[in-house]
């Protein structure tokens, strides 16, 4: 918790993609974590796609030094990949109530959830447990597919429904009619907070034309 009690923004996904020795692999990250194996079973290579990610915003880094301290593309690319196979290392950024983000967007929320807007709150980064709040509002719901995919079985011992996560997804990637983060970051300070550190970031990438990225998938081509 910071000083003033709300929860730092953290990855809480890594996903990569023909870095070093990794074909494509993903990983949750939860607030600790252990990273076990044998030896050169890419532990090391993991915990790299982190430091690499924090060289590039370092002060006297970048991309191009990020890369370059790294011995050049050519060794960041797993061997077994084609020559000009994108490199990937995609991250999500959240925190342990990432469903404050969601309810920042009360309209849109409460059309998905089938529920009167007055029943998702105006200051969602003021509640105690987002989560907990928006099960309890999807068993309000008036469509019988939210009720059973978002909260859990009765004899059930998890927090969520079965398809909890899943639905929340077609939210958050529906352009029509889906979540929206600028509108949700007027209810979100730490949301508000992530997208201009992104928008801070994008600079950092766009302006090589050696290295093309995109957030989201960062893709590195020689």
């Amino acid at each position: 918790m910071t000083a003033r009690g709300k929860r730092p923004l953290r990855f809480t996904r890594l996903e990569l993609a023909s870095w070093r020795n990794f074909d494509r692999i993903g990983v949750g990250l939860q607030g600790r974590a252990f990273l076990v194996g044998p030896n050169a079973s890419g532990k090391s290579n993991l915990l790299d796609a982190l430091r690499f990610l924090r060289d590039i915003v370092a002060v006297g880094g970048g991309l191009l030094e990020a890369v370059r301290r790294r011995g050049g593309v050519a060794r960041l690319r797993r061997q077994a990949s084609r020559r000009h196979e994108l490199v990937g290392i995609k991250v999500t950024i959240g925190n342990d109530t990432s469903e404050a983000w969601l309810l920042g967007d009360r309209e849109r929320l409460a059309q998905f959830l089938h529920v009167p807007i007055n029943r998702i709150p105006v200051r969602p980064e003021s509640v105690a447990d987002p989560k907990r709040l928006l099960v309890d509002i999807a068993r309000r719901s008036a469509s019988r597919t939210i009720r059973q995919g978002m909260t859990p079985r009765p004899d059930s011992r998890r927090l969520v429904g079965p398809a909890y996560d899943g639905l929340l997804m077609n939210f958050v990637l529906d352009r029509e009619t889906g979540w929206r983060p600028e509108v949700a970051a007027t209810a979100c300070d730490s949301l508000a907070r992530c997208l201009r550190r992104l928008q801070e970031l994008a600079p950092l990438c766009e302006n090589s034309p050696t290295f093309p990225i995109v957030l989201g998938w960062g893709g590195i081509r020689s």
